[in-house]
């Protein structure tokens, strides 16, 4: 009878609602990983987060843009390592998929090879790629090395629990970003992570010392960017490194590095319950 659907349908859309704010509504994220490491460093990187993310009740499949395109039940997209860039193809279905309100995390590594595809993607949302690697020349922002960055955190969804906690993010070998001078006014770009402003971008990979001509100043090294669309917001979080989700890097700074990849997670994906600092594993491997 009518009745019985009209009470079906409530109690669809109750359950419906219940699970979106509770967070219990299996998501699916799809991962293009196109890598420069082998399976086996990648493996070691990414097993943690992989844990993490299931935790996080949420699936994590991989996927070939070029081969399948973008599905329909895409919550997030999750392109890693990209030391390849991605075709006009590629290109054209993620800018689509973005359009329409798409979520998008980049995890983007250095490497000396032209990537105008790519460039292309993040300019389109305001942020341009530098051409070499960071260094930081004040003591205070570097461990160890001073391409292992210390960087200040910038207050946002994403981030605040770090802040709040007092916490520090590891953030190796990273090759950082500007804001793109020409960008549609609807698009908002806050930083997340920052250098201080004695860094310098490193151009000569054979070089230990800053050279004539090297940009120095305050570096950009993740971003999270919304563009508010017909189909609702666009959301995107850019990252200029990977190697902060190694596991002893990670481990450095008591898990900040896997919670800043995991808020990310929950704020693209709009579970804003899940950000937080996360209970860490006594089990140390």
């Amino acid at each position: 009878s009518d009745s019985d659907h009209n009470c079906e349908l409530l109690l669809f859309n109750l359950r419906k609602n219940c699970n979106r704010i509770l967070g219990t509504e299996k998501q699916i994220i799809y991962c293009d990983s196109r890598s420069m490491r082998s399976a086996e460093e990648e493996e070691q990187i990414t097993e943690s987060i992989l844990k993490s993310i299931a935790h996080e009740n949420i699936n994590l499949k991989d996927l070939s843009i070029i081969a399948s395109g973008i599905p329909d039940d895409c919550s997030c997209l999750l392109i890693s390592s990209p030391v390849n860039d991605i075709s006009d193809y590629e290109l054209e279905e993620i800018l689509d998929y973005l359009d329409l309100g798409g979520r998008l995390i980049l995890l983007s590594d250095f490497t000396d090879k032209a990537r105008p595809n790519l460039d292309a993607l993040m300019a389109d949302y305001g942020i341009t790629v530098n051409s070499g690697y960071v260094v930081e020349q004040s003591a205070q922002n570097y461990y160890s090395l001073p391409y292992y960055l210390l960087p200040d955190i910038g207050r946002h969804e994403i981030t605040a629990p770090l802040i709040d906690g007092k916490y520090y993010v590891l953030f190796p070998i990273a090759q950082g970003f500007e804001s793109a001078e020409a960008v549609r006014s609807t698009v908002n770009l806050t930083p997340l992570l920052l250098t201080s402003d004695k860094a310098y971008i490193e151009t000569d990979t054979e070089s230990q010392e800053k050279n004539d001509g090297e940009k120095e100043g305050r570096v950009m090294l993740a971003a999270a960017i919304t563009e508010t669309v017909d189909n609702g917001q666009t959301r995107i979080v850019c990252f200029s490194s990977s190697f902060f989700l190694e596991q002893q890097i990670d481990n450095l700074v008591s898990g900040a590095n896997s919670d800043l990849l995991l808020n990310s997670v929950g704020w693209t994906c709009e579970r804003e319950n899940s950000i937080s600092i996360r209970a860490k594993s006594l089990d140390i491997t």
